[in-house]
């Protein structure tokens, strides 16, 4: 039977690190949010995980493949989770729209989704860091609670998605292990 990764203890609020060069990865080589959910996430910079996306150039996307594969060259253990909240690890966000009906081709939906890290914390319970979230610290990606990335920054997004709902629904996940840096 294969080892599960241990549910870690809940973080502080103040040990969840956001990448400061979010802006500077976008303009050099197009980061977008699946690259920089999953630095957040392995507590590096955005340039650290560029090496762990060697198709960006080509396929500037990351769909749930291409985040596995990201997992496991950065050696970080990490266990699918369906579309339940890890406890810490990432999120991929499906917006609601007419891409879901029957029949459409699933490339019309990965098109409309997003990356975010999870965290469970003592001070705030469930945190997700986006790329387009803002905090007192940062404008350029931040660790925010739910119900404010719900009820604030999720709209935001999907104004932009024609067609969207205003609904959402977690379509993979995966905790990720929490120790040092690997990326």
């Amino acid at each position: 039977m294969p080892k599960l990764l241990q549910t870690p203890p809940l973080l502080s609020y103040d040990a969840l690190y956001a990448p400061a060069d979010v802006e500077q990865a976008y303009a050099g080589w197009g980061a977008n949010c699946g690259p920089c959910a999953l630095a957040a996430s392995l507590g590096v910079e955005v340039a650290r995980v560029r090496r762990l996306f060697p198709d960006f150039d080509e396929k500037p996307w990351v769909n749930p493949s291409t985040m596995w594969t990201a997992l496991t060259l950065a050696r970080r253990k990490a266990v699918k989770r369906g579309n339940q909240w890890p406890t810490y690890g990432l999120a991929f966000v499906q917006w609601e729209g007419p891409w879901l009906a029957p029949g459409v081709p699933v490339g019309a939906a990965y098109r409309r989704t997003h990356w975010v890290g999870v965290a469970e914390t003592q001070e705030y319970g469930r945190m997700l860091y986006d790329i387009n979230a803002w905090s007192d610290a940062s404008d350029q990606g931040a660790w925010i609670p739910e119900a404010f990335w719900a009820e604030e920054v999720a709209p935001v997004i999907m104004a932009h998605i024609p067609n969207a709902s205003g609904a959402w629904s977690l379509r993979w996940t995966c905790a990720v292990e929490q120790e040092g840096p690997h990326a």
